[in-house]
């Protein structure tokens, strides 16, 4: 599968489609769902459970939280919420993970498990 096909089928929608940015879901294709489910770390389905049951956005806020280098101030930007209402957030995940949110391994596992569920999902339909 082509990177357009791959972008494509992720619903991005650009003029251009690097293969940089889908090597991982390269990586993915041709695994079947249950090996994929079992790469999903705990932690990610302990949030994902947790934002489904209270509809909250924890995992999107880690994410984004991870994704701008543990940048607080960005990722409140990002948010668009308050720096005081990012902190809440972060120590309600570390609450439900157990673990901090600037421990990185564990935090890249939960973003790869991220990624992991939506080709998950995406396959299935």
């Amino acid at each position: 599968m082509l990177a357009r096909e791959i972008g494509i089928r992720l619903g991005h929608k650009k003029i251009e489609y690097r293969f940089a940015d889908y090597i991982y879901h390269f990586l993915l294709i041709g695994h079947e769902e249950t090996e994929l489910s079992s790469l999903i770390c705990k932690e990610y389905r302990l949030l994902k459970e947790y934002d489904q049951k209270n509809e909250t956005e924890y995992i999107k806020t880690l994410i984004n939280y991870f994704l701008s280098g543990f940048n607080g101030n960005l990722t409140s930007q990002q948010l668009h919420i308050h720096r005081n209402s990012l902190r809440h957030r972060l120590e309600r995940i570390e609450d439900i993970i157990q673990s901090s949110v600037s421990h990185v391994e564990l935090i890249d596992q939960i973003y790869q498990s991220k990624m992991i569920d939506e080709w998950i999902h995406i396959i299935k339909n």
